[in-house]
This record gives structure tokens, sequence and C-alpha cells, in this order.
């Protein structure tokens, strides 16, 4: 069997984007963290799939919640995924952002915002796997932005050559 600490170096060798993660819960309080582990599960019906470790408080927002927002992070919010990526602090007092059309917090100037109702969240390992039905996209189709991308353990850029 693959011992954790290789799987996630075997997984390091990959790029992937960079989302945060947000909700509210019942009352009131916003939640958020930052996160790969985000992908597109289907286009009829469209869905989202997301990964949250078990022990994290957002999973707990989004398991009392009925939506959640995903946000893709652009190459130039490396700050905001840090900043979601700490613990401890009140995560939407130094940043902008508004509220969804189904309440959830939508972080300005994202790539991408997509507000996902809940669907069905189940056990895989030591992580939940919420599936998300996208009810609403932001984005503008303009901008010539990059998404943030993680590779290596680190941030970075993708270049815009074609191969």
């Amino acid at each position: 069997m693959i011992d954790s600490n290789s799987f996630r170096e075997a997984c390091g060798k990959w790029c992937t984007g960079v989302a945060v993660i947000t909700c509210t819960n019942p009352v009131g309080k916003n939640f958020g963290l930052t996160m790969s582990a985000v992908t597109p599960l289907s286009l009829d019906p469209p869905l989202f799939l997301i990964c949250l470790d078990k022990d994290s408080e957002t999973l707990k927002a989004i398991k009392s919640s009925s939506h959640f927002c995903i946000n893709i992070l652009s190459e130039l919010q490396q700050s905001i995924s840090n900043h979601f990526a700490s613990k401890g602090k009140n995560k939407f007092d130094s940043i902008n952002w508004s509220n969804s059309q189904n309440g959830c917090p939508k972080l300005d100037d994202c790539l991408l915002n997509i507000e996902c109702k809940k669907k069905s969240i189940s056990l895989g390992g030591d992580h939940h796997i919420v599936i998300g039905e996208p009810t609403s996209l932001h984005f503008e189709p303009s901008h010539d932005l990059r998404p943030l991308a993680y590779y290596r353990s680190s941030y970075c850029s993708i270049a815009k050559s074609k191969l």
C-alpha cells in the first residue's frame, strides 16, 4: 500500500487550479478555505465536485447550509489564497467580497465565481466529497487573466503559449 506522504508527493507532480470555497452557516457566520480539490463532474446535469478534510470548519458549515460558492482565483490573487489557507482569524474582514444570490460570500475580482446548491455529501477516506449543482456563474468574458495554479507545493502561472 502507498503511504500518505508518497501519495501527497505524487499528487504534487501535476498542476491544479486554486479556489476558495465559501459558505455561510444558518446563523450567518461566513466560512472559507483555499483548496485545489475542485473539478467539474458532469455537464448534464452540470455538477461540481469538491473534497474537504473531514475536520474542516468550512465542511461543517456546508453540511448545515444549502449552498456554497467556488471562487476560482486568478494569477493576481496569490495573497487571497494564502489568506484563506490560514486558520483562526476572521477571514472576511480584510478582503473585498459581496453576498451571492444564495447568500454565500462571493470574492471580488476572481477569474470565476460559481454559486452551487449542495446536492450530496459522502465520505471518501479522510475527506468528504461534496457535490454541488451550479445555480449561477459570474465572470468577465473580456478579462485576459489566467488562473492561479499550484505545482510542486508552489504557486505558478500558466503561460499563454501554444504547444
